[in-house]
């Protein structure tokens, strides 16, 4: 079968959501003709105003068993106004067009071309941005071709709220999202969604071929990652920590671990937070600067050999919400480590946690504190924390992808 992937994102940016698309491509691959296509990257881009930018290059690039073509890319353009804004928002919601930040419709010259050269079966459209939907489901009727829609992530958490008491503004985006997405899921063949809450919300308004297809780890990848002794009790986070995170446990919990300990001994890393400067400056002004390291965006594969020489990796749950994992979690299986997750979400990433015996949940500064003070004893008397993950291959990308890839056997 020949396929067309459409992703925004794609290696080698640094970000993990080039990833989702890029290894599906791959495992594709084995059997199919692939072609990727997406914005072209640098490879330098670490704020979300460089992802938006544009970028006017071109190239095509040739994988072990699939190609990706990177198209130029035009940046929309915004008023400085939010008054102004805000109503060419509303003025695109009302005809039914959701491309706020992201324009990826200006790729679609392009990809009929490739259709129609390539003889395109099937185009899958990893999103967001949501306007990538739009693009796919258009492509797919123009030229007959099968349509799998696919959500790595959500365009806002709106829907994935705990507290049900809607602002009017909220109820007016998602009645508006729900059009959106009627209109532009309706030809899909499949729907996956990266979370299961997500996947029953999609289910209530009526899609019933949706199923859930977690973020991973790439098994290839983590396997090969070199595990190095550590004379440091090392506490790390890779990726980014946002304001509507509750880091009060955290931030509590660090301050009570590292009392009357020495920071010859024990290192908290944040590597990537310093993306955004609310929240770096609220870690460098809360704890003892002796004890942490906080970074900006640095390569991957650097961001993995701190991880994987740590002896914890931590995270804060997202409390006020249901179903976000962050694909991070998915990372730290992968490295097989000691997870910390504080506060605990009481919904996926706690239930993951406990399914895979991979760590312990603290929801206090007290807990937080316990948990690495135990688990500190047990690094200073034996230099090693024992790790007593089960069944983390499931989580690995590769398994994720197995309902896909037996569904596009099945079109054959």
């Amino acid at each position: 079968m020949n396929i067309l992937l459409l992703s925004y994102y794609a290696p080698p940016l640094n970000s993990i959501t080039s990833f989702r698309a890029y290894t599906l491509a791959k495992y594709l691959g084995d059997k199919h003709k692939v072609i990727l296509v997406s914005k072209y990257w640098d490879g330098t881009e670490n704020t979300w105003e460089e992802m938006l930018s544009s970028n006017p290059n071109q190239k095509i690039k040739k994988e072990a068993n699939f190609d990706i073509h990177f198209l130029p890319y035009k940046q929309l353009e915004f008023s400085n106004n939010p008054v102004i804004r805000k109503i060419k928002k509303y003025h695109n919601s009302i005809r039914n067009i959701i491309a706020n930040d992201i324009d990826t419709l200006q790729f679609s010259t392009y990809c009929d071309q490739i259709i129609q050269e390539k003889n395109i079966d099937l185009i899958f459209a990893t999103a967001p941005p949501y306007n990538i939907l739009s693009l796919a489901n258009l492509l797919s009727m123009r030229h007959n071709c099968f349509f799998i829609a696919d959500f790595r992530d959500l365009l806002n958490n709106i829907i994935l709220k705990k507290d049900r008491a809607f602002s009017l503004s909220n109820q007016i985006e998602l009645f508006f999202t729900k059009r959106y997405l009627k209109k532009h899921l309706s030809n899909a063949n499949l729907i996956n969604t990266a979370s299961e809450p997500f996947t029953d919300y999609l289910k209530l308004y009526g899609f019933n071929n949706v199923e859930t297809v977690l973020n991973g780890f790439e098994s290839e990848v983590f396997e090969n990652i070199e595990s190095k002794t550590n004379q440091t009790f090392e506490v790390t986070l890779i990726g980014t920590l946002y304001p509507e995170q509750n880091l009060d446990y955290l931030i509590g919990g660090f301050t009570k671990f590292i009392q009357e300990k020495s920071s010859d001994k024990i290192r908290i890393n944040f590597i990537g937070v310093g993306t955004i400067p609310e929240v770096s400056k609220t870690i460098v002004e809360s704890l003892d600067n002796e004890f942490i390291k906080v970074t900006s965006k640095i390569p991957r594969e650097e961001a993995l050999q701190i991880a994987k020489k740590s002896q914890v990796l931590f995270y804060a749950g997202w409390d006020k919400y249901v179903g976000i994992y962050s694909g991070k979690i998915f990372e730290y299986l992968g490295l097989r480590k000691n997870i910390l997750i504080a506060p605990g979400d009481q919904d996926v990433i706690d239930k993951l946690i406990l399914k895979t015996n991979s760590g312990k949940i603290a929801n206090s500064a007290l807990e937080v504190s316990n948990v690495l003070n135990e688990w500190y004893d047990e690094w200073e008397e034996n230099k090693q924390l024992r790790y007593h993950g089960t069944s983390i291959e499931n989580y690995s990308r590769k398994k994720q992808y197995e309902p896909i890839l037996k569904f596009i056997t099945s079109l054959e």
